[in-house]
């Protein structure tokens, strides 16, 4: 009979000691902590509530080919690579792990505001699919766009912010580096989301040498859609900055959006709003200007015909270039 008592008690701390073990390796599993890359192949890690596969060093560099250096920031490095036969981007921590929570926002945004979406990802490095070829800073810097073309590209870019918002996530980091355009599908991507937060949330460091970061954002104040707007009006601002004539009415913007208190800015729609009713008066004022060009030349036409107007060869001014 005391052998049975004993061999049961046994059992049930054998039992409790496995139950006991089982929590701590669902605990670490959650945390991310004590995990093995090498061990487990591949395991999840759960971050809120996006669990994101990791797999080892050796299984991302198996399936990647034909690297190209593209360019290196102060967290790490970006190369051009193959990745099953596909164009990609692969991010390399300069000092150590990748920062996850990039990661995880990367996952839960599954492509809105045309971010790139995560392939594959290890403890140091990161595939990432490719969503262009040239940022808005170089189409800024080349001097080809007119100030209402880049106008119209940032009331795109606007839009993409928009879906940004939609799941709740400010970026925080709106700069002509981290906007990206795909001359194929003739379509605008905010990527780099290193910087980005849930709404509500707020920073422990200061970026104080960012000057397209909002106040609040450097005062670690709670974060909102207007930090973003904030951004938006620096960006505003340098594109006004390289024409000599900048429109009135978007300087009046880029004033308003970058103002120091959060409740003096407009909202993301007041923004876009301001912005697309101004280039449909200028779209319409365009229209109206070559339609009366053409009624205009048409009837001076017709009345050489009539004999009652000189031939265009007399009444045309070549180093002016206009009709008198």
């Amino acid at each position: 009979m005391k052998k049975d008592i004993l061999r049961k008690e046994v059992e049930k701390n054998r039992l409790l000691e496995d139950l006991e073990n089982l929590k701590c390796e669902t605990k670490r599993l959650k945390n991310g902590r004590d995990i093995s890359v090498e061990s487990r192949e591949p395991f999840s890690r759960t971050y809120r509530d996006v669990d994101i596969a990791f797999i080892s060093e050796e299984s991302l560099q198996r399936q990647v080919e034909e690297v190209t250096f593209l360019g290196e920031g102060v967290y790490g490095r970006t190369d051009v690579v193959s990745f099953n036969g596909e164009r990609c981007v692969m991010k390399t921590g300069k000092r150590g792990d990748l920062p996850h929570r990039e990661l995880q926002i990367l996952t839960y945004l599954d492509g809105a505001g045309g971010a790139p979406k995560l392939l594959a990802a290890s403890k140091r490095r990161c595939v990432i699919s490719w969503v262009g070829d040239r940022t808005l800073q170089d189409m800024i810097s080349d001097g080809k766009c007119d100030q209402d073309c880049l106008l119209t590209a940032l009331l795109q870019v606007c839009e993409r912010v928009q879906e940004v918002h939609e799941k709740n996530i400010i970026h925080n980091d709106i700069k002509a580096d981290n906007i990206v355009y795909d001359t194929l599908a003739q379509k605008f991507s905010l990527i780099d989301y290193g910087l980005s937060k849930e709404a509500g949330e707020t920073y422990t460091k200061m970026y104080d040498s960012a000057r397209w970061m909002s106040p609040e954002t450097k005062r670690g104040e709670p974060l909102g859609p207007k930090a973003d707007v904030f951004s938006l009006g620096v960006l505003l601002g340098d594109i006004l900055n390289r024409f000599s004539r900048p429109r009135k009415i978007a300087v009046g913007l880029a004033n308003r959006a970058t103002a120091k208190k959060v409740d003096d800015r407009p909202t993301l729609a007041e923004f876009m709003g301001v912005l697309k009713r101004f280039l449909e008066d200028v779209e319409f004022k365009r229209r109206a200007k070559k339609h009366f060009r053409v009624k205009n030349v048409r009837s001076i036409w017709r009345d050489v015909k009539r004999g009652i107007a000189r031939p265009f060869k007399k009444i045309f001014k070549k180093k002016k270039g206009i009709l008198q």
